[in-house]
């Protein structure tokens, strides 16, 4: 991603050098830090007057806005004589940034750039030349990129290389789940095998085991799953008599 760029002599065509000259309107952006670009909106050329510009993200005032891209954008005419800067801006209004263009006025020995609105965020400075189309290097990229607002949120379709967090539980519960592109999912957790011990773990009344009283016998009395046996140890003679209660059996 390139952004604001003031190039060298050199860079640009070899019949005016206006290009390379710092101007008035290349310091107001780079030293307004409440508005900018986050991502995106680059411009580029696709013939004659028009131009094409990406979707992207624009900070002003503390809040992000999108901007919807057009892949073609026109400009106004070229000049009939003399030179003439333009600048393709994302305009702010009613709280939405749209794409527009200031149109600078020609001059045959120094064109500078156009006074630049408050609510304009610069994204590009188009040289225009006398009955000319608009070819690559008349376009200077004049994207001063910024951080997101705080407390706005990025448009996470925009987002490259996006992670691929894994959670995975641990102790007594095992699971994991892979939120792909952090996006949602569903994590699914299965209780260890002999996780949870009864009376540590649990709440509530539960037998732990049973106690023999006399002429009593337990079989089967422990162990996961158990079913206890109950027997009971007692020799009646011919003559013996049993008391339940107020009752008597023999």
């Amino acid at each position: 991603m390139a952004g604001f760029t003031i190039p060298n002599a050199p860079d640009t065509d070899k019949s005016t050098l206006d290009q390379s000259e710092p101007d008035r309107v290349d310091f107001e952006i780079l030293g307004n830090r409440r508005k900018g670009v986050v991502s995106g909106a680059a411009v580029t050329v696709v013939s004659g007057n028009i131009v094409a510009v990406a979707s992207g993200t624009i900070a002003y005032e503390g809040t992000d806005y999108a901007l919807s891209a057009n892949a073609s954008y026109s400009l106004s005419s070229a000049p009939s004589s003399g030179n003439r800067f333009d600048l393709v801006v994302a305009r702010y209004a009613t709280s939405a940034v749209t794409i527009q263009t200031v149109t600078g006025t020609a001059s045959s020995t120094n064109p500078v750039f156009p006074a630049l609105p408050a609510a304009d965020i610069v994204l590009a400075a188009v040289l225009r030349r006398a009955n000319e189309s608009i070819v690559a290097n008349d376009i200077i990229d004049k994207r001063a990129f910024c951080l997101a607002s705080p407390g706005t949120t990025i448009d996470w379709s925009n987002v490259t290389s996006k992670p691929d967090p894994v959670i995975t539980l641990g102790g007594d519960l095992s699971g994991s789940v892979t939120l792909t592109d952090l996006g949602n999912g569903t994590l699914t957790a299965t209780i260890a095998s002999n996780s949870v011990a009864l009376g540590t773990d649990t709440t509530g009344d539960y037998v732990e085991s049973l106690v023999a009283g006399s002429s009593i016998t337990l079989t089967n009395n422990t162990g996961e799953g158990a079913t206890p046996t109950i027997a009971v140890n007692v020799d009646f003679g011919e003559n013996d008599q049993i008391v339940l209660g107020t009752q008597v059996f023999g």
